[in-house]
Parts: structure tokens; sequence; C-alpha cells
């Protein structure tokens, strides 16, 4: 297992416990990768308020905590977390820092529907995203792009897991990927589709990787592009496929390729005369989902999005509960 443990530089008065507070939570094994990005960014808010003194100060707090404007409510709930659990180290350190009452919106979270493209909205995608002019600068974005969607899509990769991708971690020998300490520290193997390894293939053929790059997808300095990079570009692509984006954190995003390839599998799952609820732990594992429970959910997408995906899914599911003539 790739060991990895996420570092920021900070700057602010309180530079120095934060890092006290993270190395101890790598030191108890925890890569503590979105907590400390955080904690970052909460450093530079110290630094861009001029705080001259260690005090957590209740405005401080406050303003950290404040719903921000187009701000998902479990963003914030991360952020709330974050900075929360760096207040309890300070209090155990001998600090009295009173945290304040705190009113969360978690209604807003179960509304959330996610947007599954439809086939023919993945292939308009694709295609534009192949057909994008070639820049004059030394950028390979055209090429690594649609690359990146191809994995997304056919694999339900995490954008940041897909942009982690290490050349060593593509196997298009075997035909594999292996993602390292994703989230919740989850390490696995996935195969691909013939198709995809061929893709990924010609990817490699054409691709002047930057010397010394270990990345797969690597921007002209080598690095991994940051997401923003791939979501503007995506909002691009939607536009000129005709697909609408709507407004603010509405519409299709890059993360829905994740919920779609979930429930594109379901259907040709139930395409194929295999049980769903065999199939489940499988996606889930292929997913990186910690419970199954958690994949379940595309079962209703699924029905929605497909209405009769729901009758053939429950005529399979009754097909393996044998039935009992003799009761004796």
């Amino acid at each position: 297992m790739r060991n990895k443990t996420y570092r920021f530089s900070y700057s602010s008065v309180f530079s120095k416990n934060i890092e006290e507070y993270i190395e101890l939570k790598h030191a108890m094994g925890l890569s503590f990768k979105t907590m400390a990005e955080n904690l970052h960014r909460f450093d530079r808010l110290c630094v861009e308020k001029d705080i001259q003194d260690a005090v957590m100060t209740e405005e401080l707090i406050t303003e950290w905590i404040s719903p921000r404007q187009g701000e998902r409510e479990s963003t914030r709930s991360v952020r709330i977390t974050a900075l929360k659990g760096f207040v309890n180290y300070l209090n155990s350190r001998g600090a009295e820092i009173k945290w304040p009452n705190i009113h969360r919106n978690w209604k807003e979270q179960t509304q959330f529907v996610p947007y599954i493209f439809t086939s023919d909205e993945v292939k308009r995608i694709i295609e534009v995203a192949d057909s994008q002019r070639t820049p004059a600068h030394s950028s390979q974005f055209h090429l690594i792009f649609p690359a990146i969607l191809r994995v997304l899509y056919g694999t339900g990769l995490r954008i940041s897991e897909a942009l982690d991708l290490r050349c060593e971690d593509v196997d298009l020998v075997n035909g594999h990927l292996t993602v390292w300490n994703s989230k919740y520290d989850n390490s696995r193997r996935l195969p691909i589709s013939l198709s995809l390894r061929d893709e990924l293939l010609r990817y490699e053929h054409r691709l002047k990787r930057p010397s010394g790059s270990i990345y797969f997808f690597p921007n002209s300095k080598g690095v991994p592009y940051s997401q923003r990079t791939v979501y503007d570009k995506f909002r691009d692509v939607l536009w000129q496929s005709g697909i609408s984006h709507g407004c603010g954190r509405k519409g299709p995003r890059v993360h829905d390729f994740r919920h779609t390839f979930a429930v594109h599998s379901l259907m040709k799952c139930a395409d194929s005369d295999i049980d769903t609820y065999t199939f489940l732990p499988i996606l889930a594992t292929y997913l990186g989902h910690k419970k199954v429970s958690t994949t379940e959910k595309y079962l209703r997408l699924t029905a929605e999005s497909y209405p009769a995906f729901l009758l053939k899914a429950t005529t399979l599911s009754n097909t393996i509960i044998p039935e009992v003539n003799d009761y004796e």
C-alpha cells in the first residue's frame, strides 16, 4: 500500500499549532487530507485578516463557520468539523475556547438529486471533447481531457482519484487501474473494459509526457491538473453538446459521470439477466463505498431514469427465491 499524507504550508499565528495537530493525526495513521486542506484555508483566512494574536475568538470562529453563497451544506459541515477538531485539540492543550451553537440546514443536503446522463448524452460529450482544437501553446489538455472523461465514465472514479493516478497505477497490459488511499483511506484495483484500455493506449501513444512526470494525466509542469480546470472545461463542453448546465450548483457536474456509471452498470446488469442484489456488493467495492447501503441508492436512481428497470430487477430477484410446494 502506498503511504500517503498531505502536507500544506501554514503561515498564520496558528501555524505551529495546526502543524502539531496534523502531525498527531498522521501519527495515528490518518491521511487527514480533507481536514488538512480546510485548516490550510482557515490559516489563509487568518493571514488575510492580519490576526497577530494566537487567540481563537468567537468572532473568528463565527466567520469561518457561517454559510457561504452557493455552498452545499455538506461542504460547510466539513469546514465546521475541521475547525472543531482543531479547537478541541487546543482545549486539550490548556485553551478555554467556547464553541458557539451552530444551525445546520440538513434538509438541503437530502434534496439534492444527481444528474444521470443518457447514453446519447455521454456520446455527444465525448465527441465534443475529442474535437477540441489543439492549443497554440504547449498544453496537451485537448488530449488529456477526453481521456479523463473516458476514465470517469468507464470506471466511476471520483475526479480526485482520476487526477491522482500515477503511471505505475495504470496497467494497460493486464487492463486494470489501482486507486490508492482514496476516500475512507480506501485502496482498490479495478479491471477496465477492453474499449477503455484501447482508448488509453491511444492516449499514451499520442501524449508527450513532461520529463520526470509520474502522473498519468500531467499538466505542462508534470503535476496533476486541478479539479477546477476540469470543471471549467466540462461546463464548456456541456454547452457545446447542447446540454444545459442550469445555474449555480444545479445541472450536470463532472461528478455525475460517477453516478451515471453506477446507474448504467445496474442497467447492463439487468439486461444481462444478472440479479441486481447479487451485483450490488461488487459495484460497492468497485466504487470504493464503505457500505453496500450507500450503493443501494442507485437502485432508486436507476428505476427513476429507466422505469423498465424496476420490473426486470424484481423479476430477476424473484428467480433466486425457491418455490416451496411441499410443506411436510
